[in-house]
């Protein structure tokens, strides 16, 4: 039998894969969340197109808004990055330090 390979790395190594892999699978369903919306009314649209010309202004207002909620990826992505890694977090504060001297 093939002798088993060892797996590299230390315990710090492997703590920041899972914090990265933690990272990107909540960048992920945010982003799949923040997208949601606009493929459900995107795809309900072209199954009843006349759907959207009987609404209220303030059910055409939700809609508009719920249509347009792949912005906020915008905003979210940051925020994700700032409550995840400790190190994008001290570059901001860097960032924003060095820019109030100036």
């Amino acid at each position: 039998p093939a002798p088993r390979m060892k797996r590299k790395g230390s315990k710090k190594t492997q703590s920041l894969r899972g914090k990265t892999a933690r990272m990107l699978v909540l960048a992920t369903v945010v982003f799949c969340l923040a997208w949601l919306p606009y493929w459900i009314i995107t795809h309900w649209e072209n199954i009843d197109s006349d759907y959207f010309n009987h609404r209220s202004l303030v059910e055409l207002a939700f809609l508009h808004i719920f249509a347009s909620s792949f912005y906020m990826l915008s905003a979210a992505n940051p925020m994700i990055y700032t409550f995840t890694n400790s190190r994008f977090r001290a570059d901001v504060w860097k960032a924003m330090t060095r820019a109030i001297r100036s």
